[in-house]
């Protein structure tokens, strides 16, 4: 059952809303990136698309669509799962169990039908959660002889992804987590260029290495590929991303900027979190979900901080020249 989430709603996930992705330059830089597996269409046009066409696929011609086999764990490409001399398809059409030899494989849909034998009684994953109502709907749609359609399996995601299974944001800074500079010249022109300087050096500290990747990409290809190992690549991004949102809380901060730089590091946490989420998205895709399409409005949230700071800078009459480590900031958009 995971396989079918998996697919619809990473499929929905990496297309949702456009992506944006960071400039190599520097690790906040962030620039427009053209995508050719969306072509043009976007959003929930190309979910709908996508869903519609992962939805008629047959691999055994048992009567059963593939994600049909996954809710009821016969095998994909194996018309006759049970060996009985009927077909999956035509046993389920039938009422009968399609892992069970008949011909007394009587089925019994029941919400209880939509657990899965090997599992315990406690879903281990948000996905499981997911997927045992999923599983449960479908039952209840197919027991009253409802067809299952493409578009009655995309209304049902919809409707289940709505019931708010995603996992929460993180944590979530405020003004006692700064480090606030306290000195009497905190707000001077020095002590502002060397609070840009600072975070400039963090900048670049944790700027991605030459020829690394950006996360969507990883994850795109990992999708595209069906290559659940390429998401382990986007560890370095999570611990570097983690590690400036650590140091960035330490940067002693004027007075007149700490909300500024509040913004800036609660916008580069929540660009964390969806690169969390797109690590952890075939362990637990539902959970993730929420986050990996939360990426792109997230992305223009860090864009949008670093423009406050810019203007911030310039109000202050503070520049940065380009041997100065403040350039990578006002410079990165």
């Amino acid at each position: 059952m995971k396989k079918v989430i998996v697919s619809l709603i990473i499929a929905a996930a990496i297309v949702y809303g456009g992506w944006y992705a960071r400039n190599k330059k520097h690790a906040v830089a962030i620039k427009p990136v053209e995508t050719t597996t969306v072509s043009d269409l976007k959003g929930e046009m190309f979910t709908n698309a996508f869903i519609a066409q992962t939805a008629e696929i047959d691999s055994d011609s048992d009567g059963l669509k593939d994600w049909e086999e996954s809710l009821w764990q016969t095998d994909p490409h194996k018309a006759d799962t049970d060996g009985d001399s009927t077909k999956d398809g035509a046993e389920v059409a039938a009422g009968r169990n399609p892992v069970v030899k008949g011909p007394h494989d009587q089925l019994e849909i029941t919400n209880k039908t939509a657990t899965p034998a090997n599992d315990d009684n406690s879903p281990k994953t948000i996905t499981d959660a997911f997927s045992r109502q999923f599983f449960a709907r479908y039952l209840e749609l197919k027991k009253s002889g409802v067809a299952i359609t493409p578009e009655v399996e995309t209304n049902l995601i919809k409707e289940l992804l709505n019931q708010g299974y995603f996992a929460p944001d993180g944590k979530l800074y405020a003004n006692y987590d700064l480090t606030v500079n306290r000195a009497l010249n905190a707000d001077s022109a020095d002590a502002i260029f060397a609070y840009g300087n600072a975070v400039g050096k963090i900048l670049l500290k944790y700027a991605p290495k030459k020829g690394t990747e950006n996360e969507y990409v990883i994850l795109e290809r990992s999708f595209n590929d069906e290559n659940e190992k390429e998401v382990d690549k986007l560890a370095e991004h999570v611990s570097d991303y983690e590690r400036t949102v650590r140091d960035l809380l330490k940067v002693p901060t004027p007075p007149s900027a700490t909300s500024l730089h509040l913004a800036f590091i609660n916008a580069t946490a929540r660009v964390l979190d969806s690169i969390r989420a797109m690590k952890n998205l075939y362990k637990d895709p539902v959970a993730s979900y929420g986050n990996v399409a939360k990426y792109p409005e997230n992305i223009d949230a860090l864009a949008n901080s670093i423009k406050d700071l810019k203007s911030y800078f310039f109000e202050k009459d503070v520049t940065f020249q380009q041997a100065d480590p403040g350039y990578a900031l006002v410079s990165s958009i």
